[in-house]
């Protein structure tokens, strides 16, 4: 199975199995959305919500390790129409999920934890295709460059 296509199966298991999650995107330390699922009809720019969610995390995360609190797992905010988690992934992935309003915030925490591990795993294995990909292409050039002297 695709890896891409398996964190957004992921994902999909997450929406359908919490309760008050609308939508839930996985964004790496740059801001680019690896995966994104929704229950809205509502069209998101997830680009621009992906890297605001990124740098409002590693914000955070040096914060707290400027007053020694230890690693940063999940961010919180409630706004009038709605809450944002921020949930740690892995060390440059987070998940980023919008929650309505009346929703329970610690049963849509608890219904993520279930799958920080599954998401962890396949991004781990996405990385891994990704560095063996780009040592063939790196393998490949140098026999071309080899061959044209």
């Amino acid at each position: 199975m695709d890896i891409s296509l398996s964190i957004h199966n992921i994902l999909v298991k997450i929406i359908k199995n919490t309760p008050g999650l609308q939508h839930a995107m996985l964004t790496d330390s740059t801001g680019l959305t690896l995966a994104n699922v929704t229950r809205s009809s509502s069209i998101l720019e997830l680009e621009g919500i992906g890297a605001l969610s990124m740098a409002l995390f590693i914000g955070m995360r040096q914060q707290g390790s400027e007053v020694q609190l230890g690693s940063l797992g999940f961010i919180f905010s409630e706004f009038s129409g709605g809450k944002l988690i921020l949930q740690s992934i892995s060390e440059d992935c987070i998940l980023v999920g919008v929650i309505s309003q009346n929703a329970n915030v610690q049963k849509v925490k608890k219904g993520i934890n279930r799958y920080t591990t599954e998401i962890s795993d396949q991004i781990n294995l996405l990385r891994t295709a990704q560095t063996v990909e780009e040592n063939i292409s790196k393998s490949l050039l140098e026999d071309v460059l080899a061959e044209l002297d």
